[in-house]
């Protein structure tokens, strides 16, 4: 016996529902994608790869700089640069070589930027602290997206 089509996606509704539960061990991404693959019957992966397309496509917020690799560290990968996450740092704290860095509050510097990013990433900050009055919705996008990238967990 063939259920009627309502049925099918009340069901289909219902299941997806239930991936939204948090159990404690999936983060906000894998239950996204649990419930958009139960909504939509297709494929976990392809849902995956949707959402990450998705993902990709979007801008990213105002108040992040990407910079694609570290010169001086190849394999850590992309690093992202949270302009409104500012912090000082006392001239002494800061260390030139790995056994100087004795304590939790020295800091080791580990290269320089190319004077080309350093003039984007300024520009970028000036940018940004020059607009007056930022809207309520920018700040909780800009949340979102920080904490969707602190979040998200690399296979």
């Amino acid at each position: 016996m063939k259920l009627p089509f309502r049925v099918v996606e009340l069901a289909r509704f219902r299941s997806a529902v239930l991936t939204l539960v948090p159990d404690g061990s999936t983060d906000n991404l894998v239950r996204l994608v649990r419930f958009r693959a139960a909504a939509s019957g297709q494929p976990g992966d392809d849902c995956r790869k949707d959402i990450l397309r998705q993902a990709q496509s979007d801008p990213l917020p105002d108040d992040v700089f990407l910079l694609p690799t570290i010169p001086q560290l190849p394999d850590v990968g992309p690093a992202v640069v949270l302009l409104r996450e500012l912090i000082g740092i006392p001239f002494g704290s800061i260390c030139f070589r790995s056994y100087d860095a004795i304590s939790k509050d020295h800091f080791l510097r580990i290269g320089r930027l190319n004077p080309i990013i350093k003039y984007a990433i300024s520009q970028a900050f000036g940018v940004l602290y020059t607009r007056i009055g930022l809207p309520e919705t920018y700040e909780n996008r800009r949340m979102a997206a920080i904490e969707q990238i602190s979040s998200f967990q690399w296979e």
